[in-house]
């Protein structure tokens, strides 16, 4: 292998464009022999082959100019889907793996032309639909085929050899071929299909914005189903995340759909996943928090449970964190009047902002921040039914609103709750205050709540107490 880390960019063709060959005779013996005894031999001979590539592709790709990287994609896109249908079976779990080496690569993604970029695209999506189809539901199975389709092929450049390419990937492209007719199992990294498509969506110069919606609506589909393990589910939330942080401001529309289809996903997995997966959880609904009205308005009765449900999730497993884990007193500045109001600045509201420096509490006050909002979100839509039904209908005007306002459950909260739910209560109001403006009237009824926790012996709960009234 030190010789490997000597070789030029020729060499290293010249050795591929011999694997490229073998892997094809054998993928065609493979092929041909399904069902028989003779191709016992074969699975270990592309396995071996499959695996010199991969090790190969790891050692030299910062040394392979891009005439090389598009034969490796050419040939790896090429030979990776079976004659019959479905994939290769010994060759899948490599394969993948040299996709996403090469992708994770910045220099070569960003190298790619849009047709490349859009087949590498086409390709990695069918790859999910396939593991949401597999038996397992994507844990380690990849499954063969789309229910009566073909995987998605298209050749990825012009630059491979035309002789390495055998027939059947010759008709292939042309759609030659008959679609497939059973199913078939395939071992094949879920991880490793996921972090392809995320590092696809990462590129800067790539057409993503056209694939959106394909996009998001395959890795969604991807996680309604599946029960993969966290680094899987992280690598499918970091491609939304990358998607979503590009269209947010262009596509309204998809923007709304995207964190819809997300929020029940995120109440799911709030509560079994590590502190480090949770960033990736909060970022839809930072970026979404603008869009709460309208994503409320999308499905007001199934919205309004799911994001009550996901405020309740976050705030169970938030009380449930020690004292050093939650947002303190210390890792805020108080933003006096004269010192104005910057809200282009992340972590800050009129009053508050987190210091600089304190990239522990970022989380925290994540959380946080987005409970409050979704709590202000739904009691400014509560009091805006309420000025309609005085307004439009007031024979009814003096009945009971049948919806509590979620503000009331936070201030029971601090009138019975644990010390840790007090707390937490207290941190909500702070920022319920900075985002609602409330009447004078209901205010002062609310301060009066408040200043009960002022005399607490718990000198955390007396300090959020007090910032809250300050607000």
């Amino acid at each position: 292998m030190d010789r490997a880390l000597v070789l030029s960019d020729k060499a290293y063709h010249q050795i591929f464009e011999a694997l490229f060959k073998v892997a094809q005779l054998e993928s065609s013996a493979f092929s041909r022999s399904k069902g028989s005894s003779q191709k016992s031999g074969t699975p270990s001979r592309l396995s071996a082959c499959a695996n010199v590539l991969r090790t190969l592709v790891q050692v030299g790709v910062y040394k392979l100019r891009m005439k090389t990287v598009r034969a490796l994609l050419d040939h790896v896109t090429q030979t990776l889907p079976a004659p019959s249908g479905g994939y290769c079976e010994p060759l899948a779990p490599e394969y993948f793996k040299i996709l996403k080496t090469i992708l994770e690569h910045s220099a070569h993604l960003e190298h790619l032309s849009h047709e490349e970029w859009h087949d590498l695209a086409n390709f990695f999506i069918q790859a999910i639909k396939d593991l949401i189809r597999s038996p397992s539901n994507g844990t380690s199975n990849l499954l063969n085929g789309n229910e009566g389709g073909s995987v998605s092929r298209g050749r990825l450049s012009r630059s491979a050899t035309p002789s390495l390419r055998s027939a059947s990937a010759t008709e292939r492209l042309n759609g030659n071929l008959p679609r497939r007719s059973r199913d078939v199992p395939l071992e094949a990294p879920a991880e490793n299909v996921i972090l392809c498509l995320k590092y696809l969506s990462s590129s800067s110069n790539g057409p993503v914005l056209e694939k959106a919606h394909m996009i998001v609506d395959t890795v969604i589909a991807f996680l309604s189903t599946s029960s993969n393990s966290a680094p899987v589910q992280q690598a499918a939330f970091s491609t939304m995340n990358s998607i979503l942080s590009r269209v947010y401001t262009n596509d309204v529309s998809l923007t709304l759909r995207t964190v819809s289809g997300l929020i029940p996903i995120i109440r799911r997995l709030w509560s079994i996943k590590t502190f480090t997966f949770k960033d990736q959880l909060l970022v839809p609904l930072l970026l979404g928090e603008p869009y709460l009205p309208q994503v409320i308005s999308r499905d007001p009765e199934d919205q309004t449970t799911e994001l009550l449900s996901l405020v309740d999730v976050m705030r169970e497993e938030y009380c449930r964190r020690h004292e050093r884990e939650q947002m303190q007193i210390d890792d805020l500045d108080l933003i006096g009047t004269t010192m104005g109001y910057q809200k282009e600045r992340p972590f800050s509201t009129r009053a508050l902002r987190l210091r600089f420096g304190v990239d522990r509490a970022e989380a925290s006050w994540s959380l946080i921040y987005v409970s409050a909002s979704i709590i202000a979100t739904f009691s400014r839509r509560l009091e805006a039914l309420d000025d309609y039904v005085r307004t439009e209908n007031a024979e009814h005007a003096t009945k009971r609103r049948k919806t509590e306002n979620p503000i009331d459950s936070v201030l029971q909260q601090l009138r019975f709750s644990s010390l840790t739910d007090k707390i937490y209560a207290t941190q909500i109001l702070c920022f319920l205050f900075d985002i609602v403006r409330f009447e004078p009237s209901i205010l002062l009824g609310y301060i009066e709540t408040i200043l009960q926790c002022v005399s607490d012996e718990n000198s955390s709960l007396c300090s959020w107490a007090m910032l809250a009234i300050a607000r």
